[in-house]
């Protein structure tokens, strides 16, 4: 099977870092206070008040100016870098408008590029792309919209405010006009773009699952009913109400909210959860607990980062199958990173240079990496004396580390061993192909494969999805 190389920055940042846990009481009856109207099977159900919740912490501040923006307002000292702004944000009160903030390269980190972007039917479009230079003093920029050429377009001027919460305040047009929150303040972010399975939820209580059901209403805006819901969100300092959705007290409690705003992955993860909260059985959650508490970290835990969006996954059952540990499998695997380069071997490729990359972290195995006349592609030979060609190669930079990975004119990445040996795979985990993520009423759960380990049984995938110990959640893989 040949790989597709994800380079897109919606992509990368899919599936960064996680949030606090928190949450309330849940009950899955209708509300006495009335039912939604417009609402699927998938309908959020508000319960009698329980104890709210603690908030979780904000995000740290960061401070900017552009040459071309605003001069000095509000000092910002806490900022150390323009680092702090990388990343994914979503509009308060619609989380159908998101943002991007990332540098314009890796040797311009300090010049901001942002694009805003609207969710239609066939996924986020982009709208506007803004450029400014960062400088950690001054919060306020000016800039105009910029083409793909890099080429600045007309009136009117955008005003960009960096805020002291890690908010950002845009104006400039009104229909994308708002402040927007960074993704990471939320709880588990990735709910919003990786499946749920069993494995994902395991050791979640009730309340917890209730609070992340109803975050997904909470990002657009809806008006919630129990007591307890409504203080925790209206809490949120990215929370707020949608003025058109409408309270109406002559039938009870309807509020006119409609699924349509969710995409097909959002769907989904919002059955899963209320499944989970359906199934809840609170004897099991303590047994899991109280074995996951005592489970040792998996011997693997350095090669594993948030940051890094793609490392491969190799597991082989092998004659005798995998060993039931409990709540998990222990099966003999192999792990691979990225091939990876620093900006500075890019621009000696370009240059001219040869550089000497690590193939295989296991053997010791080298390769020669040379530029050629194509500009941004290269030529990967496996001896010392260049005779053995790969093809041309391309690098992909990720601002998220400030490093380039090698990938071949088929779109692969290219790999290195780094580990070989038992890997821990929670029970429940499942493997998915990334184009099913998307689909709903129930498809996409059937598209999806649960990691069972009989004689000889393999699995691979370049999106792995570990818990904080190490163990294996899911399996994903972006590929045709």
């Amino acid at each position: 099977m040949v790989k597709v190389k994800m380079i897109s920055v919606l992509l990368i940042l899919a599936v960064l870092s996680g949030c606090s846990q928190a949450g309330v009481e849940h009950s899955l009856e209708q509300a006495e206070q009335g039912t939604l109207a417009g609402q699927s099977s998938i309908g959020l159900t508000d319960s009698e008040a329980a104890d709210i919740p603690a908030i979780p912490e904000g995000v740290g501040a960061g401070g900017a100016v552009s040459e071309d923006g605003l001069t000095g307002m509000d000092e910002r000292p806490e900022a150390e870098s323009a680092s702090e702004w990388y990343g994914r944000y979503f509009r308060k009160g619609d989380f159908s408008w998101q943002m991007e903030i990332y540098p314009e390269g890796a040797f311009e980190r300090d010049k901001l590029s942002m694009e805003v972007w609207e969710k239609e039917q066939d996924g986020f479009h982009r709208v506007h792309k803004l450029s400014v230079p960062y400088e950690p003093e001054v919060s306020e920029y000016e800039s105009l919209e910029m083409d793909d050429d890099g080429s600045v377009s007309a009136l009117p001027v955008f005003s960009i405010r960096l805020q002291e919460d890690g908010s950002v305040l845009l104006s400039g047009r009104p229909v994308s006009e708002g402040i927007y929150y960074p993704m990471k303040s939320l709880l588990k972010p990735k709910v919003f773009t990786k499946p749920l399975y069993e494995s994902s939820l395991q050791g979640m209580d009730r309340e917890e699952l209730r609070l992340l059901r109803n975050q997904f209403y909470a990002v657009y805006g809806y008006p919630f009913g129990a007591e307890d819901l409504r203080e925790y969100f209206e809490s949120q300092p990215w929370y707020e109400r949608k003025a058109t959705y409408e309270v109406r007290a002559e039938a009870g409690r309807e509020i006119d909210f409609h699924d349509g705003v969710f995409n097909g992955l959002e769907k989904r993860n919002i059955e899963a959860l209320k499944a989970a909260e359906e199934g809840y059985d609170e004897e099991r959650l303590s047994t899991w607990r109280a074995v996951w508490k005592e489970l040792p970290l998996a011997p693997y835990m350095q090669f594993l980062s948030e940051n890094m969006e793609e490392l491969s996954v190799d597991l082989q059952a092998g004659e005798s199958g995998a060993e039931d540990k409990g709540i998990y499998y222990e099966v003999q695997g192999r792990i691979c990173l990225p091939v990876t380069l620093e900006p500075a071997e890019i621009e000696a490729l370009k240059n001219g240079a040869a550089i000497e990359v690590c193939l295989n972290e296991l053997t010791g195995e080298t390769g020669i990496l040379k530029g050629t006349e194509e500009e941004g592609a290269y030529l990967l030979s496996y001896d010392a004396d260049g005779q053995e060609i790969s093809g041309e190669c391309y690098g992909s930079y990720h601002y998220e580390n400030d490093c380039y990975t090698i990938w071949e004119n088929s779109a692969d990445t290219i790999f290195k061993p780094v580990y070989e040996g038992p890997i821990y795979v929670l029970k429940g985990a499942r493997t998915e192909w990334y184009q099913y993520f998307g689909l709903t009423e129930g498809e996409g759960i059937a598209a999806s494969q649960e990691l069972t380990f009989d004689k000889d049984t393999s699995y691979w995938g370049n999106v792995p999805d570990f818990d904080e110990k190490g163990y294996l959640r899911a399996l994903y893989f972006y590929g045709d």
